[in-house]
Formats: C-alpha cells, structure tokens, sequence
C-alpha cells in the first residue's frame, strides 16, 4: 500500500507581487479506480495549506489509478483573479508520487498606496555678496541737488522786473543808463580851457607873421 501526496504553489502574474497568507486552504477531491475487480473506489477530500509542505492520501493498493482535482472556490482570494490548475490523474505504484499545484494569482485591486502630501518650497533668502579681505570700496558719487553757490569775488544781478503799464500802454522798451562819472561836473572848464588855448595858438600865429 502506497499513498500519494500534494503540495501546493502560489506565484503572482508576470510584473506582479502577490500577498497570500501562507495559511490560507485549498481542498483537493480524489477519486479513484481499483486495481482489481472487487476492490471499493476509494475517494475523498485533501486541504492543503499555501506553505508547500505536502500533504498525504490514505495508503492505496498499487495499480490504483487517481483522477485529482482543486476545488476552484476554495482557492479564491480577495482581490486577485485565481488561476487553478487542471485535473490530473495518477496511478500508484511503489515509491510515493507528489502532485504539485500551483495556482497563479493577477490582482484585481491596485495595492494601496501611501500618499505623501507635497511639501512647500521654502523660499531662502538671496545671500548677500562677501566683500574679499583687504580690499577697499570706493564711495560711488551721488549727483547733489544743492544749488550752486557762486565763487567769491563774482556778483549775480537779478534782472529787474517789468513794471505793467496803466491803460493797456505798451511798457517802454527799457534803456541803458549811462554810468556818471567825476567828468561830467569837469566839463565846462574843461572846454573853457580849451577855447583859451586854441585863442593863443592863433595869436602867436598871428605876431610871428608880422615879425618876417
């Protein structure tokens, strides 16, 4: 008597991870057909664990032949789509035959992911500009503003302003006064003075004719 065992796989879809609780069950249903004429049929129900450690049948005469099959309700898991193998039947013999079945799982449900609130830009205040040791800056020169102020030694005049004339009258176009000086009082003797002298000169004229 020899029996047969099953160990259960489970793998994710191609670019995928899965999460399968390594306790998770699936059941396996076995029906087999005697060796002899006779002998009962025996049959049955395995659960096996996602861990991979195997799981036997009852002991079986050899030449019995097993048709094996997964329960795919039991393999089903929230938020994956489960791929369960085929039925698959086994005829005992003298060393222990191992069914191994793998179901492979694609996920229906995106993971969860955890969302990191984005984070505002500290604005970092401009640096001011370092000064070399051992140089000196030079003042820039502002232009000023003061009015100027004349050299002494120079007078301003200020231009005098222009009366307005009563009536409407055009003003008069203003004249040049004539600067008054000490000649102006001398100027009577100064032609007297002069009319004696031109009187002389004549005179002396005069005799030296008479004298040749």
């Amino acid at each position: 008597m020899v029996p047969f065992e099953i160990v259960k796989k489970v793998e994710p879809a191609t670019g995928e991870s899965i999460n399968i609780p390594e306790d998770k069950t699936f059941d396996f249903t076995y029906t087999c057909e005697p060796a002899y004429e006779g002998a009962t049929h025996p049959s049955g129900t395995l659960t096996v664990r996602a861990d991979g450690k195997a799981v036997s049948s009852p002991q079986l005469p050899v030449g019995t032949s097993c048709t094996i099959a997964e329960d795919a309700a039991s393999a089903k898991e929230h938020g994956y789509e489960a791929i369960t193998p085929q039925p698959v039947s086994v005829t005992i013999g003298k060393k222990v035959i191992t069914v191994e079945a793998t179901n492979t799982y694609k996920r229906l449900i995106p993971p969860p992911t955890t969302s990191v609130p984005p984070t505002t830009p500290r604005e970092t205040p401009p640096e001011t500009p370092r000064r070399p040791r051992g140089t000196v800056t030079k003042p820039v020169p502002v232009p000023s503003t003061t009015p100027v102020t004349p050299a002494v030694g120079t007078t301003v005049v200020m231009p005098p302003g222009k009366p307005q004339q009563p009536g409407g009258q055009a003003p008069e176009k203003p004249h040049r006064a004539l600067a008054k000086t000490g000649l102006s009082k001398q100027w009577p003797v100064i032609v007297m003075g002069a009319g004696l002298l031109i009187v002389a000169g004549v005179g002396c004229v005069v005799v030296a004719r008479r004298k040749r």
